[in-house]
């Protein structure tokens, strides 16, 4: 059972992830709609609606070493049941980013290396490729062969190229990579 004493809250951080998220978070009045509508509920530590309840008895520290934070995948089913319209998942995202700001070390580290991978492909590449992504994930995860023989049978099928597209201005979007970073 987790106590709150007034040690463990932060007034303040309810209004930063409000700002940050763009959601009105006092809005929320616990329906649980959100968490029936996840299809991923079942792996989290703590339940949609029971961030947001966090959120406003200001539990930072509970939120930012949560799981929650690096599992939802933004499907968005959390607004669409939402009666007043508020996005979970938006806010997960800011909490994300606030944990990344902070120094916490994610509760998900794979998924963390993940979202790093991800972006530096995207902002070299200025698209996706799942090959030197995939590549990445393993060497950072420390599993170097995990997918190997799975992707020799997509490539040999035709459906996996091993050299990444370009985008025509590659340097605008590094420009507004770096942009991103200093904020």
């Amino acid at each position: 059972m987790n106590i709150i004493t007034p040690e463990k809250t932060d007034k303040q951080f309810l209004e930063k992830i409000e700002k940050e998220s763009g959601q009105n978070l006092t809005a929320c009045n616990q329906c649980g709609k959100c968490t029936a509508g996840c299809p991923i509920a079942g792996f989290f530590d703590i339940m949609p609606h029971e961030v947001m309840r966090s959120l406003q008895w200001g539990l930072k520290d509970d939120l930012l070493n949560s799981h929650f934070i690096w599992l939802c995948v933004n499907c968005m089913a959390c607004r669409e049941r939402c009666p007043r319209e508020i996005s979970v998942s938006e806010v997960a995202d800011a909490l994300r980013r606030e944990a990344v700001k902070e120094g916490v070390k994610p509760a998900e580290p794979d998924v963390a290396t993940f979202h790093k991978n991800f972006m530096g492909v995207i902002t070299m590449n200025g698209r996706l490729h799942e090959v030197m992504l995939t590549a990445l994930q393993n060497v950072f995860t420390f599993k170097p062969f995990k997918d190997a023989m799975l992707g020799v049978g997509l490539f040999l099928k035709g459906r996996l190229k091993l050299l990444p597209g370009r985008i025509k201005d590659a340097g605008f979007l590094k420009l507004i990579s770096g942009r991103l970073k200093k904020n």
